[in-house]
């Protein structure tokens, strides 16, 4: 079918229908045509908003869980099997490279205290304490002011320390895991939360280090420096573990070796050990980091043992996928709403600069017929809407 639009009256416009049976001529009132092509517009306009505002609200939504989720920056993995966690390695562990760049530059600030020979437990006792001299007590838990935990770098986060940045137990355990490393001695940051979700803030970050003659990990406190000991004994994460859950008889206290840090109350501490997780690397010095768009990610290990729900990765990945389409869609949507709505300012306000000038449009002017691409273009929206049998009575 072909189209052809002719007028000699500014308001009517004829259109010619050229197909394999005949044709035929009728002619159209373009300004009601306009106005029912204003009235279409309106409201695909608010069908599009309506849209947005649905896709805002999963947005919303999704967001929301999110934010209750600890770890949603990274990958976490579960395992039932405790044996995992008591290896010297763990299975697709990364290990720090001992020759890397950052790891010898790092070297230089703890050289005082390798100075003389001393086994593994007197060089971490050494190494703790320095790394919690760094931060009083009150930098540590009263300052107010701005986090900064934006980095696994120890390197950074030992400057920003030393500038008086604030931060947390996060920052005392990587700058300790990266001090042993540099000493020689293998450890990883751990971590423990009361709850999965992180709006209860019952979580806390440690160091496990590993010892060669005992042939075991130990925990290891930074923030309070101290030995966790269980039963008296310095103790891994699983066992410590173990003796806070509810109606264990195993006894859990600290050591500080000769520091008088502040502790926090044994029964407040027990009740971090809900969840616990190990990191996946060590290599802080390697340029791995903890963040969803990171080349060299930081990924963590859950305990999911007897009576203890196993971390919800697979819910985490569908609702991050749902927070990044939705909130897509609707900033697609608003922006071209935004767009065809300053387009159409500029229909509404350019005749009054006309009139500002002096040179109103006339009569004519506001009934000026459409060229014959417009024509074919309303034309073919009008018949896939109407019936031929109804174009005679219509018109």
């Amino acid at each position: 079918m072909e189209y052809n639009a002719k007028s000699s009256n500014p308001r009517f416009f004829f259109v010619t229908l050229q197909g394999d049976y005949g044709h035929c001529r009728i002619a159209w009132d373009w300004r009601r045509l306009a106005a029912n092509t204003d009235t279409e517009r309106v409201a695909v306009h608010r069908s599009r908003l309506i849209v947005a505002a649905s896709t805002i609200l999963v947005a919303a939504i999704c967001f929301a869980q999110l934010n209750r989720l600890t770890f949603i920056r990274t990958t976490v993995y579960n395992t039932s099997d405790p044996t995992v966690l008591e290896a010297p390695v763990m299975p697709g562990f990364i290990q720090q490279s001992p020759d890397a760049t950052g790891l010898i530059k790092f070297r230089r600030h703890i050289a005082p205290l390798l100075g003389q020979p001393q086994d593994d437990i007197s060089k971490i006792v050494a190494i703790q304490h320095w790394v919690r001299g760094q931060e009083n007590d009150y930098q540590a838990y009263y300052a107010r002011g701005p986090m900064t935990d934006t980095t696994e770098d120890p390197e950074q986060y030992l400057e920003e320390q030393r500038r008086g940045l604030l931060s947390a137990c996060r920052r005392f355990s990587y700058i300790l895991n990266g001090a042993l490393l540099t000493a020689g001695i293998n450890a990883r940051v751990v971590s423990v939360s009361g709850s999965l979700n992180r709006s209860t803030r019952l979580s806390h970050n440690l160091v496990e280090v590993w010892i060669e003659k005992r042939h075991k990990w130990i925990l290891v406190d930074p923030t309070l420096d101290a030995f966790v000991l269980v039963n008296g004994e310095a103790a891994s994460l699983l066992e410590v573990y173990a003796a806070a859950q509810p109606g264990a008889k195993e006894r859990i206290s600290f050591d500080q070796h000769g520091s008088h840090y502040r502790l926090i109350p044994l029964e407040e501490y027990r009740r971090y050990f809900r969840h616990i997780y190990v990191a996946g690397t060590n290599a802080l010095f390697d340029g791995y980091r903890y963040g969803l768009l990171e080349s060299k990610r930081i990924t963590f290990v859950h305990y999911s043992g007897p009576g203890i729900e196993p971390y919800p990765e697979r819910k985490k990945e569908l609702l991050l996928a749902g927070l990044v389409v939705t909130a897509g869609l609707a900033a697609f949507l608003i922006v071209q709403f935004v767009a065809e709505l300053l387009f159409w300012f500029a229909g509404v306000f350019m005749p009054a600069r006309h009139r500002a000038k002096g040179t109103a449009p006339t009569d004519s002017d506001d009934l000026a017929v459409p060229d014959n691409r417009e024509v074919a273009a309303i034309t073919r929206s009008y018949f896939r809407r109407t019936p031929v049998s109804a174009i005679g009575a219509r018109h």
